[in-house]
Formats: structure tokens, sequence, C-alpha cells
């Protein structure tokens, strides 16, 4: 890892049904423009499947979003990420994750698209990434199937 950047996935599948390439990044490391700080990504992701790709889609979100452009963030998942025995919609994980990233980029106007069904894994995910996800053009993409993969022995084993 170079000095001062930080690597971390933005979207992997978890069966390797689907390959995310160009979806994890190096990211500059200290404090955004809006003062915020970036989050402790490598607690974020450990454990997780990080997939290789062009890290050069990262930064140019993250610098569109410091200069206040546009920006669509999306999640899939199972019901989990559907907002399933969340207290509210808004207390969903999906829309707590987009909130962050509102905080962070107050500048910058930044829809959600969560396209989280429930009773789903990644295998079915893998086939509704690209109507559900790829298809609304977004810019950060973030991946749930723990609960629904756990049980599966398929998913364990890769």
């Amino acid at each position: 890892m170079k000095a001062g950047t930080a690597k971390f996935a933005l979207a992997a599948l978890a069966t390797g049904a689907a390959q995310a390439d160009g979806w994890v990044g190096d990211l500059p490391s200290g404090p955004l423009a809006s003062g915020a700080e970036p989050p402790a990504l490598e607690e974020i992701w450990r454990g997780g499947v990080l997939v290789p790709g062009d890290f050069s889609r990262f930064g140019r979100v993250w610098g569109a979003l410091e200069r206040g452009e546009d920006a669509r963030i999306a999640v899939i998942g199972g019901s989990i990420t559907q907002g399933a025995r969340a207290s509210s919609p808004e207390k969903s994980w999906g829309r707590l994750f987009c909130d962050g990233w509102r905080r962070a980029f107050p500048g910058a106007r930044i829809d959600f698209v969560n396209a989280g069904i429930g009773a789903t894994g990644s295998q079915i995910g893998a086939f509704r990434l690209k109507r559900d996800v790829l298809d609304k053009a977004p810019d950060v993409v973030a991946v749930e199937f723990a609960v629904n993969d756990a049980s599966s022995r398929e998913c364990a084993d890769k």
C-alpha cells in the first residue's frame, strides 16, 4: 500500500459469479474539503472480499464529489439491505451509508438506490446486478449478502 492511501472495496460478490472490475480504489488520506475524516477503511473491509480493479474510477468519483457534482450511491443485498428490522427506512444501513457520504460531501447532490430484496443471496444478486444496480448508473456500490450467503455451503467454500 502506498503511503497516504487506503485500499478498499466498493463492490464484490462473494460467489465470484460476477466480477466488479474497476470498483476498488486508492483513496487519498486526510480530511475532506468538508472537514470530515475518511472512515477507517481497513476496519470496514477486514474479512471482506476485495476485488482487484481499476483504482482510477473511485478517484474520479471522489474528485467529483469534492467539486460538488452529482453522484449516485447504490446498495444491493438481502433483507438487511432492504431495511428489514430497521426502526424506520431512514435507519437502514444503506440509507445511513448514503447519509454518511452526504455529510462528507455537503456540496454534492447524492441520489440513493436501494436494491435490497429479502431472502436473496449473492447468486441471485449476480443476476439482479445489471437490472437493479448497474442500469441505474451508480458511482458507488456497496454489497451485502452476508446473512443469506452464510448458510450456503457453496458460498462458504469460495
